[in-house]
């Protein structure tokens, strides 16, 4: 009679143990050797930070200061919108954040940071396509008094971006 009992209790404490698990990593994108060293301005635009992540502690206005500065401290431009079809070597840097209320009063997040590269249409204008030419990220669980530390998350990933960036 007991058995039950155990088998759901052992379930529930795996499913516990799942969500509280540290961050895994995503796989990053192969990029092409010398593109994010040749990369020398960019334009940041942060996706998915809504009035709910701020409420939790994650503000769109700090993750996007905190991020242009040091980009900046890096010797890298930020430029506006306008400014993206004017620069020959100006990417997209794309901080993409992902926050679903899960059971059990826990966040599942998933964090991205993306590069994408312009690509000429045609040598006698400014028009471009772009393409993903670097990627990192993660995803895991958080509650909700944590939510903030995706900020750090971010950070992290801009550190890792910085770091090839340099190696190249």
């Amino acid at each position: 009679m007991r058995q039950p009992r155990l088998d759901l209790t052992l379930a529930a404490l795996c499913c516990l143990g799942a969500l509280v698990s540290p961050p895994s990593a995503a796989v990053p994108v192969n990029h092409a050797q010398g593109v994010l060293g040749a990369t020398d301005a960019l334009l940041l635009v942060i996706d998915g930070l809504d009035e709910e992540m701020a409420a939790q502690g994650l503000s769109r206005m700090r993750v996007e200061q905190e991020l242009s500065s040091r980009l900046l401290a890096a010797g890298m431009q930020v430029v506006p919108e306008s400014g993206l079809a004017a620069g020959q070597n100006t990417g997209i840097l794309t901080l993409r954040v992902r926050l679903d209320r899960a059971p059990y009063y826990f966040f599942l997040y998933n964090i991205n940071l993306t590069l994408s590269s312009k690509l000429p249409m045609n040598a006698g204008s400014n028009a471009f396509t772009t393409t993903p030419t670097w990627s990192d990220g993660w995803v895991g669980a958080v509650q909700p008094t944590d939510v903030g530390q995706l900020q750090g998350f971010a950070e992290e990933l801009l550190a890792r971006f910085l770091e090839q960036r340099e190696v190249e």
